[in-house]
């Protein structure tokens, strides 16, 4: 999963460089949607 992955300047998660927590809460909402 790119979620795993380091912090990357992805052009699609902007906010996930800026806020670390931004991608886990997304990884967990995406595991709770899933």
């Amino acid at each position: 999963m790119r979620l795993l992955e380091p912090l990357t300047p992805d052009p699609r998660a902007p906010l996930a460089r800026a806020h670390p927590l931004a991608k886990i809460g997304a990884a967990f909402v995406l595991m709770v949607a899933l």
